[in-house]
């Protein structure tokens, strides 16, 4: 068997540093937002060398951020149609849908993928 990703060997080399945040964290009593998670935020951002970061709880909040902001800078509005493959997790659907945008919710309306190449197409541009 190919051992995919090895957490054991991970948890020798940060078991520590990690324990210790657990803790810091728990001592707090800040699970959500507070010290810890401001600080990683920061950190975080300076590591991969942008201004901010923004933690989130799930792939959904995540989803929703990212929409929200794209339609502040880029002017999406109320009612704008949100196209979605037919591959995508429910997240997907339920942070557009969330932001009050014309998402189809009968799946002929769902446009096709092409398994071949994984890419989208209707039958107006097959």
């Amino acid at each position: 068997m190919i051992q995919y990703f090895d957490l054991t060997r991970l948890n020798n080399t940060y078991g520590d540093q990690l324990t210790q945040a657990a803790t810091r964290v728990m001592r707090s009593g800040w699970y959500v937002l507070g010290n810890e998670v401001k600080q990683f935020e920061h950190e975080y951002a300076q590591y991969v060398g942008t201004r901010y970061c923004i933690t989130c709880g799930n792939g959904l909040d995540a989803l929703t951020a990212i929409l929200i902001a794209w339609r502040q800078m880029y002017g999406w509005n109320d009612g704008d149609e949100v196209i979605l493959p037919d591959n995508t997790f429910i997240a997907t659907a339920l942070a557009t849908k969330s932001l009050h945008s014309s998402l189809h919710a009968h799946v002929p309306s769902y446009p096709s993928t092409s398994t071949a190449k994984w890419q989208i197409w209707t039958p107006s541009t097959a």
